[in-house]
């Protein structure tokens, strides 16, 4: 092969596309229609300006490769033009989404098999000028591929001036030099038959369209997505705990209203005393449940020093286990010490390792000094959601145990750190009260069980950052997100969590309420789910009034599925004739009915 001005462009165009091709697909991507045809685009490209090699290759050693060989490479090369003609036209019908585009284009790909069949039936006159290096094809074969070429032509500027105001300009940018291209690319070869330059000018339309396809802010795109995802899960458990405390407190102020009443109406002294003390008891009960929604923490976080790096948290966990075992033989008493530790935690964390430390090593110590025997047992899991990891640590022993009134007064501290408690905040040992204020400071919880003799379980829950982030997001949000969505509705918080969490190990998304009208105004408000879960023993919106307005809605093959009490198995008829719905989960058994569902209807 002589390497001609020509050959050296294709050449370069070649080398061009690879590495475009090789940026493009080293970086994340939405998986759409439009991005599925650019690469189909940037393939074929690739695939013809080969076969533009392989073609003047052939035409110059034409009297040394076989007749079969030769009829391939440049029957193979004119079906090229065709073919990415034709795929320029699938990628208007997506970008002009015509309602037919999807048997536009089958028809396409039948009309390519075709043509291409047919092709090597035409005959084809090969031109060879050795003295000038001028080698072309010409026949009937190349004029049939001209034809219907001018044909793709035709259609593309019918489509573009019909639904020019439904396109994207950026987008139809590409289309446009694709046509002036072919017209220039037609006009030269008339004049010089062996100058093929439309593969290269498809170079130049492949890298248009990269910037107009391609989303260079996909990154940013994701981490907004994350953040919105973060939001509203915040937003939901903020909702769902004044929602808990609403009905907390709802419940004490009517029975407060009953026993008012009962006392103006009463002239009994003892009965009035009695239901006097009732409401005081009452009272006090819904002032400590009203406390969970104030901040009523004054402790000033300055004067605490708190260290933010990156630190493996095995290492950390392991320091505690060797420090608490020295502790417990130190002490020589007849305890067994256990500890499970979840390989699943990320290695690397960002936060303060030495708070981490000393918040777990004071609880368990804690533990050690009211525990003559029996067991202290250490339980560490996690639970992962983009970029932090939610540390769960459990502690339970079989001690003396706490009573009601202890953990009444230690979970609602709201001194202001002194002095002492201060200087004390850098030891291991702390004691549980300055523990508590730590982990509040940090942003944690802490959950106390606990009885007088029954022992104690103490559970941490400590939020701290992934410190490597190389893994990159497996789902994104709604078409970012192959995951399927499920709306969970029940008013009672715990087995709302629980439910919550056995969904979420099924790989499906979940978003959760306590309160029913919340499903019908996102439904009303266009948000789509895969399936909705309803408890049937929802207090005031119950479930025959969701399933009665989802009815409304006139939703097409929305998925409902109550959730029921195995004794109530019965009524599954009764909501199947006057509401029907799509099934019903049978709580007792939750976590295969679960199963189940997803299998049957995700």
């Amino acid at each position: 092969m002589v390497i001609t001005k020509l050959t050296a462009a294709v050449i370069i165009c070649l080398l061009f596309i690879i590495g475009l091709a090789i940026i493009y697909f080293s970086k994340k991507r939405l998986n759409n229609e439009e991005n599925k045809l650019y690469k189909m685009l940037l393939i074929s490209n690739i695939v013809g300006l080969f076969f533009h090699l392989f073609a003047d290759t052939v035409t110059y050693n034409l009297d040394t490769i076989p007749t079969w060989l030769s009829t391939f490479v440049l029957k193979t090369y004119l079906i090229y033009f065709f073919i990415f003609g034709s795929l320029m036209l699938s990628y208007l019908c997506i970008i002009a989404n015509l309602k037919r585009k999807k048997i536009y284009q089958k028809a396409l790909i039948y009309l390519n098999i075709i043509i291409y069949l047919n092709l090597y039936l035409l005959p084809q006159h090969v031109y060879r000028d050795m003295e000038n290096n001028i080698f072309y094809t010409d026949g009937i074969d190349v004029k049939t591929i001209y034809v219907l070429s001018g044909i793709i032509a035709v259609l593309l500027f019918t489509i573009i001036i019909r639904k020019l105001n439904k396109i994207d300009k950026s987008k139809a940018i590409p289309l446009f030099v694709f046509m002036t291209g072919g017209i220039i690319s037609i006009i030269i070869q008339n004049i010089s038959p062996d100058i093929v330059i439309i593969d290269c000018i498809e170079s130049i339309i492949i890298l248009l369209m990269y910037f107009t396809i391609e989303n260079p802010d996909l990154k940013i795109l994701q981490e907004l997505a994350n953040n919105r995802r973060l939001t509203e899960s915040n937003l939901e458990e903020k909702s769902n705990m004044l929602f808990q405390v609403s009905q907390e407190v709802k419940n004490p102020l009517m029975e407060i209203t009953d026993l008012s009443s009962e006392i103006n109406k009463s002239t009994d002294k003892e009965e009035i005393k009695q239901k006097s003390f009732k409401i005081e008891n009452i009272s006090r009960n819904a002032i400590g449940v009203i406390n969970k929604l104030l901040d009523i923490s004054q402790m000033d976080t300055q004067n605490i020093k708190f260290t933010n790096h990156t630190y493996d948290i095995y290492k950390v966990l392991k320091e505690v286990v060797y420090v608490t075992k020295n502790r417990y033989r130190e002490e020589g008493k007849n305890i067994d010490f256990k500890y499970s530790i979840s390989n699943t935690i990320p290695t690397a964390l960002h936060g303060d390792p030495l708070k981490l430390k000393q918040i777990i090593c004071s609880i368990l110590f804690n533990a050690f000094a009211n525990t003559d025997e029996g067991y202290i047992d250490l339980d560490i899991t996690q639970m992962t959601k983009y970029n932090t990891c939610r540390l769960i640590i459990t502690i339970s022993d079989s001690g003396k145990g706490l009573s009601y009134n202890e953990i009444n007064d230690l979970l609602n501290d709201s001194k202001e750190l002194d002095e002492k408690e201060l200087e004390k905040t850098e030891d291991l040992d702390m004691d549980l009260e300055l523990t508590k204020k730590v982990i509040d400071l940090l942003g944690g919880s802490l959950l106390i069980k606990s009885g007088e003799d029954q022992g104690s379980t103490f559970t941490v829950i400590l939020n701290q950052q992934i410190a490597s982030a190389n893994d990159e997001m497996k789902t994104l949000v709604d078409n970012l997100s192959n995951k399927k969505k499920v709306l969970l509705i029940d008013d009672d918080y715990l087995e709302l969590d629980r439910f919550s969490y056995e969904l979420k190990k099924n790989s499906l998304e979940v978003v959760s309420t306590m309160y029913g009208h919340d499903c019908i105004e996102k439904l009303a408000n266009k948000e789509k789910f895969d399936l909705i879960l309803v408890d049937d023993e929802l207090d005031e919106y119950n479930a025959l009034n969701i399933l009665e307005d989802i009815k409304k809605l006139k939703l097409k093959n929305q998925k409902v599925v109550i959730m029921l009490e195995q004794q109530k198995e019965f009524m599954k008829n009764k909501f199947l004739n006057d509401y029907p719905f799509t099934d019903y989960l049978l709580k007792d058994d939750y976590k295969n009915e679960i199963v189940r569902i997803k299998d049957k209807y995700l």
